[in-house]
């Protein structure tokens, strides 16, 4: 899977320290798809994609030993709901 080593990867250059005060709190990841609205089913896909990777990143072991946790926003499928969220 291609998406796992680039969340990897894009969480190692970010500069997240594992601290001991951080070392237990999950990774947060805002996430906003079209869970309803005219392109649900086009963006659901994309989403799921999202969830099998973040998946993958946790079952072995997280990105600096801390979970990734998906925060997921609907954005209706409205442009002007998208810039809100």
């Amino acid at each position: 899977m291609k998406a796992a080593p680039i969340i990897a990867v894009a969480f190692a250059a970010s500069g997240f320290s594992a601290g001991a005060a951080l070392a237990h709190e999950p990774i947060r990841i805002g996430v906003y798809v079209w869970l309803t609205g005219y392109a649900a089913a086009v963006d659901r896909v994309w989403g799921d994609g999202l969830e099998v990777a973040a998946d993958d990143v946790n079952s072995k072991g997280g990105v600096l030993r801390r979970k990734v946790q998906l925060v997921v926003e609907d954005n209706k499928s409205e442009p002007q709901e998208a810039v809100t969220v």
